[in-house]
C-alpha cells in the first residue's frame, strides 16, 4: 500500500501539526487492532502461522529444491522480513499474547501427539 503525503507544504506549521495528529491516530487504531487480534486463539494461532509458517521467520533463506519451496534466498529473505516486521510490532504491543500464542501451539501439538499414540496403542 503506497502511503499519501498528509502535507502539501512542509512550510505550513497547521498542515504538519494535523498530519502529526492524523499519524498519531492512524498509529493508535494500528496498535488497537493488533490488541483486538491478539486478544482471540483464533487470532493469536493465524498470527503465529502467518509469521512462522507463511513468512518463515525462523527458517533459513536459503532453502534447496528439495523443499518444494524454491531456492531464490532473497526471496525467502523478503517473505522473512514481512514475517519479522509482524513479529516486532506484536512484541512492541502485546508480547505476552504472542508468548501465550506459543503456549497454546505447544498444547495443541502436544494433544495431537497423545491422540496419535493413543490411536496407535489401539
Amino acid at each position: 500500500m503506497s502511503k499519501r503525503s498528509l502535507v502539501k507544504n512542509a512550510g505550513d506549521a497547521e498542515q504538519v501539526k494535523a498530519a502529526e495528529r492524523t499519524e498519531r491516530r492512524q498509529r493508535q487504531q494500528r496498535t488497537a487492532d493488533l490488541r483486538e487480534i491478539m486478544a482471540t486463539p483464533h487470532g493469536r494461532r493465524f498470527v503465529r502461522h502467518l509469521v512462522l509458517d507463511v513468512c518463515g521467520l525462523q527458517r533459513s533463506s536459503y532453502l534447496n529444491n528439495i523443499s518444494g519451496r524454491g531456492s531464490d534466498p532473497v526471496f525467502h529473505e523478503g517473505q522473512r522480513f514481512v514475517g519479522a516486521t509482524v513479529y516486532d510490532q506484536v512484541a512492541a504491543v502485546c508480547f505476552e499474547q504472542w508468548l501465550l500464542a506459543e503456549a497454546e501451539a505447544y498444547e495443541a501439538i502436544t494433544k495431537q501427539q497423545r491422540h496419535e499414540d493413543s490411536s496407535d496403542a489401539s
